[in-house]
């Protein structure tokens, strides 16, 4: 007997985008060119994208993109991205912080912005950063950037910023600056987990304190560690080595690495990081990523069935019917869509006649189609 499925009305017509804006703060790992502009080029070097500390686009463009709200721009040329690669929580000073703006000084831009108006409520906030506070900073008390972190969050919040995505840091350990030196590494790797936790004590206050608040996480040292550890089914090859290195000067030039440079993603890690952002800020199931979980989304999901993630072959298509994260749509998909489906509360009205076809459409919907339990071909 095929599970009841509760009865919702097929709707007809498109949604918008659940988010108008997206509003991005942090650091390298999603600065669009700010740092680059601001050294005049020299950072952060030769043989990296565009000013990006990366051999291509970051998270946050995917991000943006994904959720239907075109091409990401930095806040030097008027967009909405105001990261600064080597921005750390507060500071530094000195001589190098007349280029790089901290986080402290990237919310002010956005205030100095607004000029005394409301922040838009139905737009997306992102706030990663603390790992140059570590790395940079020589900070070896988690709790201070992760307070700071705090402070500003409810400078948001208190504005009336409704929409946020908090990230947390990976294992500072995993990565090739540290990943041949055991003691560094593991010295590193702790502060990265402290602040993490004291992250999930503040985003925990947050929502406490902010009962209208929508606060999402994306939880980087999870994705990081599980791609790390089963890499090559997502085709990557190389996990601790920097790819960069091995590039031979191009930007194409070494497929499959996970690291760019020393601390850094490649396109292909940041492809995946913007797909599992997507996914934080959305409803399970949402495959067409329109902010409500409803029977459309099946067409979504039948639609990319059978596409699948390969680094070293460069292809890294949208996975908006990936639910688990796994790399690939397959019929696990389905099932978490179907789940998150007759998971919703509804109201069941009196039968009509659409109803019934709508009730007979879902109760088709149960159980997926025929060869979706095939096996597929991963990477």
């Amino acid at each position: 007997m095929k599970p009841f499925i509760p009865l919702l009305l097929l709707a007809t017509t498109c949604h918008a985008s659940p988010y108008s804006d997206l509003f991005v703060f942090g650091d390298s790992l999603s600065d669009l060119g700010n740092t680059n502009a601001w050294t005049l080029g020299v950072a952060p070097g030769t043989n990296y994208y565009q000013g990006r500390f990366s051999n291509g686009p970051v998270y946050a463009e995917r991000l943006s993109e994904g959720l239907g709200l075109g091409t990401l721009t930095r806040d030097g040329v008027g967009g909405d991205n105001f990261a600064y690669g080597g921005a750390e929580t507060d500071g530094p000073g000195g001589f190098e912080g007349l280029f790089l703006n901290s986080l402290v000084e990237q919310i002010d831009a956005y205030f100095d912005r607004l000029d005394g108006a409301a922040p838009d409520r139905e737009a997306l906030f992102v706030v990663w950063i603390g790992a140059n506070d570590f790395l940079r900073g020589g900070q070896t008390d988690a709790s201070i950037p992760a307070a700071e972190v705090q402070t500003q969050l409810e400078r948001l919040t208190s504005a009336g910023v409704t929409n946020l995505l908090g990230v947390n840091l990976p294992l500072l350990g995993l990565t090739p600056e540290y990943n041949t030196n055991p003691p560094a590494a593991n010295a590193i790797s702790a502060l990265a987990s402290t602040y993490n936790d004291e992250l999930a004590e503040v985003y925990d206050e947050l929502e406490a304190s902010y009962p209208g608040l929508a606060l999402h996480r994306l939880d980087v040292e999870t994705i990081f560690s599980e791609l790390l550890g089963d890499a090559g089914t997502l085709g990557f090859v190389n996990t601790s080595q920097a790819g960069r290195d091995a590039s031979g000067g191009s930007l194409d030039g070494a497929p499959g690495y996970v690291f760019w440079d020393g601390v850094h993603p490649t396109r292909e890690a940041h492809a995946l990081l913007g797909e599992a952002a997507i996914r934080a800020v959305l409803p399970t199931g949402d495959f067409d990523r329109d902010g409500v979980l409803a029977t459309e989304d099946y067409t979504a999901w039948r639609d990319d069935y059978g596409v699948a993630f390969n680094a070293a072959l460069g292809q890294t298509p949208s996975l908006a019917a990936d639910a688990n994260g796994d790399g690939r749509v397959d019929a696990a998909d389905y099932t978490v869509w179907r789940d998150a489906l007759v998971s919703l509360p509804v109201t069941v009205p009196e039968p009509t006649t659409a109803g019934l076809v709508s009730l007979a459409a879902l109760w088709a919907l149960a159980a997926p189609p025929r060869g979706v339990g095939r096996r597929l071909i991963t990477a």
